[in-house]
């Protein structure tokens, strides 16, 4: 497979490749992002349907007329580690 990626890519990917040892060439580099991307949509992906589930059965617990706590504070400190932990 051939890829034209265009002149600014091809900039950037190659100061990436003589900068960091990790890689030896450009192809290395690219198949790592394209490999980093992957696991990012998967872990997007699982976010997402554990989001849908909770919220499924918190319209469970409202509908069989069950109070639920929610502590949005709580969410968004839990949220915020998420994405440290990803980067």
């Amino acid at each position: 497979m051939n890829l034209h990626l265009g002149k600014e890519l091809e900039a950037f990917i190659d100061g990436e490749v003589s900068t960091n040892i990790t890689y030896l060439d450009a192809s290395e580099w690219v198949r790592e992002a394209i490999r980093e991307k992957i696991n990012n949509d998967r872990h997007y992906q699982q976010s997402i349907q554990a989001l849908r589930a909770d919220i499924d059965k918190s319209w469970q617990a409202a509908d069989e007329g069950k109070a639920v706590d929610f502590d949005v504070e709580q969410m968004m400190r839990e949220l915020d580690g998420e994405c440290i932990n990803t980067k």
